[in-house]
């Protein structure tokens, strides 16, 4: 049996880190890098948004299996939703960078994702704030969580080789995870969500499928959804190839959403008619290749490919800017008395929109 630990103090580290393992967040009551981010030494949470050793939200740097996930428009590298129980390892760096990173300032998060196992193993939780206990809403913000993971080896990919008469060597595994959120809040809601559908439908399923599936997914104010899938081909003891898609999609009217361009907040002018107000439909897309090859002891190297995408889209009822009509503040309407001879001033409005 060969066993070995980790010294208190690495002399050749140059940087300032703090690693999580997987192990240490099956402990822990948290659901996102998030959650996990915000009981860092250095790192605060406030209004949904990670602050690094007090730098803004797009001075951070979040990597992906070896993939950056900043937003090159933005600067915001928070888009993509990674739930906390497809976490192998996660580390965050916040000084003394090495040259494998840049584009960071106040520091990086290298999250490295599962993969399957030579056995299959899964979890399922859901999570309810609202059993029909309680009539009142102020006592829950009526959320329904759920989450799920699979892992282990990939039964297509096992089989089929032998089935067509060939054999490729090495090993292959898969790991499935799924997350899903809706919520109310504390805030007034709007009666219905306008999601703006980004996508082709695929191969059997038409237009209005496609959209009616969409609105499905936009039950409550806030919906959060993601879904990840990781292929893993260990082909030798030193050679490993992985294929990975993550799918996030936000569909909500931006009262919490971190935006690197804008604050948060809620609008009270729109507070009597929110049907009115913008819907936001945000799909966040990384798909990663990585190829890994060790050559000896003391050596290896990467190389990692993928495309990241961040699709946001704001609008009134799914509405085209020129179908847009404009809400006016008109009713009611106020008469004053300005003076003595009887002149009256006349408002318009009570400062909400009609």
């Amino acid at each position: 049996v060969v066993m070995g630990k980790k010294p208190l103090f690495d002399v050749n580290e140059t940087s300032s880190m703090t690693r999580v393992t997987s192990t240490e967040i099956a402990n822990k009551v948290v659901s996102s890098v998030e959650d996990i981010l915000a009981e860092q030494i250095g790192v605060t949470k406030q209004d949904n948004e990670i602050h690094i050793r007090g730098g803004r939200i797009d001075e951070s740097l979040f990597v992906v299996d070896g993939m950056s996930i900043k937003d090159p428009l933005s600067g915001y590298s928070g888009n993509l939703f990674v739930n906390a129980d497809a976490i192998q390892d996660l580390e965050i760096v916040t000084g003394g960078y090495n040259a494998e990173y840049g584009q960071a300032m106040s520091g990086v998060v290298n999250i490295t994702l599962k993969e399957g196992q030579d056995h299959f193993e899964g979890a399922f939780k859901y999570v309810s704030d609202n059993w029909g206990m309680t009539k009142d809403a102020i006592e829950h913000y009526n959320t329904d969580r759920i989450e799920f993971n699979l892992g282990g080896p990939d039964p297509i990919l096992e089989l089929l080789p032998k089935a067509i008469g060939t054999d490729l060597p090495g090993k292959f595994s898969m790991f499935f995870n799924g997350y899903g959120k809706i919520y109310d809040g504390n805030l007034p809601v709007a009666g219905t969500l306008y999601p703006h559908r980004n996508w082709t439908p695929p191969l059997g399923m038409n237009e209005e499928s496609a959209d009616q599936f969409l609105q499905s997914l936009a039950r409550r104010s806030n919906n959060d959804w993601h879904v990840l899938y990781k292929l893993t081909w260990d082909i030798s003891a030193k050679r490993k190839l992985s294929l990975s898609y993550d799918l996030s999609l936000n569909i909500n009217q931006g009262f919490f959403m971190p935006r690197a361009f804008s604050s948060t907040y809620f609008p009270y002018s729109y507070i009597q008619i929110l049907d009115n107000y913008n819907t936001v439909t945000r799909e966040t897309r990384l798909i990663n290749i990585n190829w890994t090859h060790t050559l000896n002891t003391q050596s290896f190297y990467e190389v990692t490919m993928g495309r990241f995408i961040t699709i946001e889209h704001s609008a009134v009822q799914d509405l085209h800017w020129t179908e847009y009509k404009e809400r006016l503040d008109l009713e009611p309407i106020n008469y004053t008395v300005t003076d003595r001879d009887g002149n009256i001033l006349i408002t318009y409005g009570d400062e909400f929109y009609d």
